[in-house]
This record gives structure tokens, sequence and C-alpha cells, in this order.
């Protein structure tokens, strides 16, 4: 979308800008001609910009300094389109790197070249570094492209360089498919020759073309053809299913790890008597180091700012602890090195290790060893005999163990050699509902269910062991089961992170409304797999869908009438599958008895593209209240 922001006139020395002219330009020799056979809407229904060229180039200069290439040029087929691309946002380190343009005009379907003018350039700061003032050497330009309309053909080259050497090793990761379809991307790695590059192209089988000349060596990766993709609804981990580049001259993980391990030892050792000051207030009031460990980790991800500002672009350089709490803000890295600080003044150790997700069937960090790779940055805090691990940007109910499994991570520690995997929950996934209930000629309801919680279904995971917390969790739970339920006494039978079970009394009233039978519905709770899912709308995607785990969910329901009373709708049994799920549901009305055995299989992780349409099938109709609901008069 367009920014708008101030403008401003930029100094000489913050920009150099190498245009060739200004204005607009009528065409010599019809300019636009030159796109006249390009497709279009016709060709591309479905997208709002068709890339027609992208070429980036990566280059290791002698010294160590980096620079980095791109030329666009990009067909505009729609409004939204116009929006998307017309006002292009470039970041860049405005104290250790030049941006540079050598190309900025408009093709218009009017045959008409219209460049870029003075004011087409604004810098900024980005809108996520506003409040954090030591991050504002990172800059964006903000090109205003003019001349713009449908078909337009939007042209653009510039070089982001590096002013000195700053980084240890020229590394990144390049999508190739962003979404938009693209008649050709081309990726291009220069390094000095004799130079080891190490390089993985995941999910696609182009071969690079390897080409030395004038004491460099040239890797070229060429795409041609590339096709539209639907990425609104998925995460950024399931979009690790589309090809993508990763590259790197670091020598191993052991050396990737070296680079960084010294930083974060020196900034984690920066502690102020304020900083001493503030864990001793959060701290010495609380009666062990679970309890003080947990309120350290509230504190950094709930008082600490966060700075949505990629930690690879920063070099992987933290700020030291005591400047982080004094500032309070900091990006990811920082606040997981001001969260190990804060920690170890109560006696816990908790290194950093820098994470992401591999998902079944999806790309492995592993073979390329580049920290760019890494997205999330864990603590692996050791309290007594047990490990907690922590997010210092989430709550443990946002993120907790559970949601870290098939994590690969590297410790940031000066003897790490490799990646570690998240040890996995230590037990079965799986969720037990057991109601016994009984109605008298009033439509009053009361009895007791029971909760079985085990594996990543666990609330341990999320609250910790705190009783009042895991209480109050169950009560919702139940409440989410049986819409309008008031729970009453709730006991805890068994705690331990794996495995948690209560025990709950409950009554509930069935009443018309809007002038509807009184009716029961049995629900799937918030911990349910099935709940919730986004973009089910949808009846295809081009994505893969991570469920988060895979497991097995159970209710049980005994449910004794009064007699003389009857239901009027009772749901069809189900039997419901696909290839990652199933859905079975028993209904029997037997006497004054009535019982439901419902029970979801989810099988796989990973929802695959082609069993997507029948695990929407099978959920939709698995979940719809008319397959929930029992109908009284």
């Amino acid at each position: 979308m367009k920014t708008t922001v101030l403008r401003s006139t930029m100094a000489l020395g913050l920009l150099h800008l190498s245009l060739l002219c200004w204005g607009t330009t009528p065409a010599l020799a019809a300019p636009h001609a030159r796109f006249a056979g390009s497709p279009g809407s016709v060709e591309y229904p479905d997208a709002d910009v068709l890339v027609l060229s992208y070429t980036i180039h990566f280059t290791l200069l002698p010294d160590g300094r980096i620079s980095e290439q791109h030329s666009i040029l990009e067909k505009i087929l729609t409004y939204e389109g116009l929006d998307a691309a017309g006002d292009p946002h470039i970041a860049f380190d405005s104290q250790r790197q030049d941006l540079t343009f050598d190309a900025v005009q408009s093709w218009t379907p009017w045959q008409e070249v219209v460049k870029a003018k003075d004011n087409s350039f604004t810098e900024m700061t980005p809108f996520q570094l506003e409040h954090a003032p030591e991050y504002t050497n990172w800059r964006q330009m903000v090109v205003s492209n003019v001349g713009l309309d449908i078909d337009a053909v939007i042209e653009m080259d510039y070089t982001i360089a590096d002013k000195e050497p700053w980084r240890p090793f020229l590394e990144g990761i390049t999508r190739i498919w962003d979404g938009d379809p693209a008649l050709e991307r081309v990726v291009m790695i220069t390094v000095p020759q004799g130079t080891v590059l190490r390089y993985a192209l995941f999910n696609s089988g182009v071969q690079p073309q390897e080409q030395s000349s004038d004491g460099s060596t040239t890797y070229t990766w060429r795409f041609t053809d590339i096709p539209s993709q639907r990425l609104g609804d998925s995460t950024e981990a399931e979009q690790s299913y589309l090809p993508e580049l990763v590259f790197t001259t670091c020598p191993d993980w052991a050396a990737a790890a070296q680079s960084v391990a010294e930083l974060v030892r020196k900034a984690v050792a920066d502690v102020s008597p304020d900083l001493k000051a503030k864990v001793e207030e959060l701290t010495d009031h609380l009666p062990g180091q679970w309890q003080q460990a947990m309120a350290i980790h509230e504190y950094v991800v709930n008082s600490i700012n966060g700075v949505d500002w990629p930690v690879g672009l920063m070099g992987f350089s933290p700020r030291g602890a005591a400047e982080i709490y004094d500032s309070g803000y900091g990006n990811a890295l920082d606040k997981a090195v001001l969260l190990q600080a804060m920690l170890a003044q109560v006696g816990v150790e908790a290194p950093i290790a820098a994470c992401r997700l591999e998902l079944p069937g999806a790309w492995s960090p592993e073979p390329v060893p580049s920290l760019s790779q890494m997205d999330r940055f864990l603590l692996h805090a050791q309290v007594g005999d047990r490990v907690l691990w922590l997010d210092p940007t989430a709550s443990l109910g946002e993120m907790s163990h559970r949601d870290f499994q098939s994590y690969r991570g590297l410790p940031l520690l000066p003897d790490a050699d490799g990646l570690h995997t998240m040890p996995p929950v230590a037990s079965r996934d799986d969720l037990q509902v057991l109601l016994t209930l009984k109605m008298d000629e009033n439509l009053d309801i009361t009895g007791s269910a029971s909760l079985l919680m085990t594996g990543c279904y666990s609330p341990y995971f999320q609250v910790g062991a705190s009783r009042e917390e895991n209480l109050s969790f169950a009560g919702d739970l139940l409440s989410e089961i049986l819409p309008g339920a008031q729970v009453g006494e709730i006991s805890m039978t068994h705690l331990e992170p794996a495995q948690v079970a209560f025990s709950l009394d409950l009554d509930l009233h069935l009443d018309s409304r809007n002038d509807s039978p009184p009716a029961l519905g049995l629900g799937f709770s918030s911990a349910s797999l099935l709940r919730d899912l986004e973009g089910l709308y949808r009846n295809s995607r081009d994505l893969p869908l991570d469920l988060g785990w895979a497991g097995q969910e159970e209710l049980h329901l005994e449910l004794e009438l009064p007699r003389g009373l009857q239901p009027i709708y009772v749901p069809d049994d189900l039997q419901l599958t696909s290839d990652t799920v199933e859905i079975s549901a028993d209904w029997e009305l037997e006497g004054t008895m009535l019982t439901l055995d419902r029970k979801v299989e989810v099988n796989s992780r990973v929802v695959d593209v082609q069993d997507y349409p029948a695990f929407r099938q099978v959920v939709t109709s698995g979940i719809a209240p008319t397959a929930c609901t029992v109908v009284f008069r």
C-alpha cells in the first residue's frame, strides 16, 4: 500500500542518484513496443502484478565489501497492483551502505517514457523503527513511480553497496516465488576466485551456471514461467515449501556460532545496578526459581517493546543488556540477551539458540551454514531439574515447548558445532473429554466432566505449573465444549508437563431463543486442532497447511433424559476420512439414555495440497452445527 510520508530535501551526501534525465520524454521510436508482446491480465487473470524480469546480483569484493544490485521490470495489471508496486520501500543502512539508482522510469500504455522526478525519492525511518533511536541508521527510500496506469511497466535499477567491510560472510536467503507470477527471475552471486560458496536451492531442480573471469567466479540461477501463488493465508513456515536459495561463504556451523557467540557473551555480561535492582523487584517476593523465571520472562515479553526488524540485516550484533533495559526496546536477539542476563541474576542458566522451524517435507537449514535462515531466538532455561523453553518475544500462552516441535537451532556458544533439534514433548498427544449429565423436566442439566490432556494438548506448556491458571484453563475449555455451561467446582487430579487431568462439576439450562426450540450443542474447544483454522473458506490451497501437531481427540457423552422427553433431532452418525484426518461420531438413544462417542484422529501435522479439498470437506462437515447439536421440543 502507498505510505504517506513528509517530503524532505535530501543532502547529496546521503544519496547519489544517477539518472540520465528527469521528466516526461516522448518516445522516439515507440518505446512501449518493447513490451507490446508481453502477456497481461488475460493470461494472468488472478494477478495484480506481472514480473517481466527481476535480476538480483550479490557480489563479494576481495576486501570484504558486499553489494546487492537489483534490475526490475514489472507490469501493472490491476489498480491493486498499482498500489502494491507503485511505491516500493527500499531498506538500507545509511551509516554503512550507499544506495544508488541507475534507472527509475515507467513505460506507459501510450508509448511514453516517464522518468522519475527529483521529488520521487523520499528517505524515511521505517515505521518499525520509529521509536527505536539506536536503529535509525536504518532507512527506507520510498520511490514514488510516476506515469502509472493499468498495463504500464515499471523499470527500476538500483544498488546497495557497503562503504566498508562490516560483515564476516556473504550470506542470504532469496525466495524465488513471492506470490506474483514472473516470466523470468535471475539470481547471480559473484565471489573472489578461490572463495568457496556454499549454497542450496530448495524445492526446485534448477542448476546454476558457473563462470570464472577476471579473478572472480559468478554463479547464475535462471527461473522462467513462475506461476502466481496465493500466500495470504499461509504462514512463514508454510512458505518454506516454495523454492528458496540459501547461500553463504561461512565454512561450517561452528564458524557461524563463533561469529556471534562472543558478541552475545559481551552483551549478556553488560549488567548495570539498575538492571539488578529490577530483577530483585520482580523476584524477591517469589518462592522459587520457576516462579522467578516466569516473572522475568513475562517482564521481558510485555515491558520491553519489540522491534520487528530482521536481525540478520543488523549483522546479528546485539546491544548490551543494560542498554536494552534502559532504552525499553530491542529486536528479537536484544530481548533474548536481556532475558538471559536477567535470568542469570537468579541463578538460571539460559543459553540462546538461533532457530528455524523445519516442517515435514519442507527444506532443512542443515546443509548450508547460514544464520540468515534463522528467524527465531529461543532460550533453554535450566530451572532445577526441569527445562523451560522461552521465546523472548512471546508469552507462554502464545509460544511454548509444544509450539517449538520440529525446530532446529544453533546454540550461540563458542563451542557449538552444529544444529540441535528441539526435543519432542514426551507423551502421546491426546485430548479426552468425558461428560456424565442428567436432564430434568425443566431442561436443567447437571453433571460432571473429566478432562485428560496429554502431550501437546497439555495446558502446562501454556500456563506452567500455576494451579489457578490451570483450573481457569479447564473451566474455559469446558465452556467451549458445552456453550452456556456454568462450571462449578474444579479439581486438578494430575499435573506434570506432558499430562494434566481435571474433574469438574457443571450445570446448564436449555432454553428457547428467537422462537427456536431448545438445543444442546457439543462444540470443539480452542484446544482442538480443527477449530479456527486459517483460510478454511478456500476450496483449495497453493501451499500445504500446518496444523501445529498431530493428535487424537475423543469425547464421550452420557446424557440421562427425563421420562417422556425425547429429542426431535439427533445428528446422523458420521464416518469421515481424508489422508490427514478422520472424524467419527456414533449417536445412540436407548430408552432415556443418549450417548455420543466422537473421535478425531489427525495423523499428520501437515495437510498437503492434494489432500486439502478432502480435509476441508471432512472438517467442515464434522464441526458443522448439524453434526454437533441435539434439539428438543
